[in-house]
C-alpha cells in the first residue's frame, strides 16, 4: 500500500477517474466592486448594526456591574 498525503486522499475524483482539484466558477460581477456590493447589502448592515447594539449594551452592563 503506497503512502498518500491527506490532501491526495480527500481530493475529489474527476469524471475521468483522475484526482485533480475542482475549481469554483467565478462570481458574477467579480472583483472588489462585486464583493463590496454583497458586503454592504442592507441585510448585512442590519446584522452588523444589531451586533453593535448587543455588544455595546453588554459592555455597558458589565462595566456597571463589575465594580459591585
Amino acid at each position: 500500500m503506497g503512502h498518500t498525503t491527506h490532501s491526495d486522499h480527500d481530493a475529489p475524483i474527476a469524471a475521468d477517474g483522475g484526482r485533480r482539484p475542482i475549481t469554483e466558477p467565478a462570481w458574477p460581477g467579480g472583483g472588489s466592486a462585486g464583493q463590496a456590493k454583497y458586503a454592504f447589502a442592507p441585510r448585512v448592515l442590519a446584522v452588523l448594526g444589531l451586533d453593535l447594539v448587543v455588544f455595546t449594551s453588554l459592555h455597558a452592563a458589565l462595566t456597571y456591574i463589575v465594580p459591585f
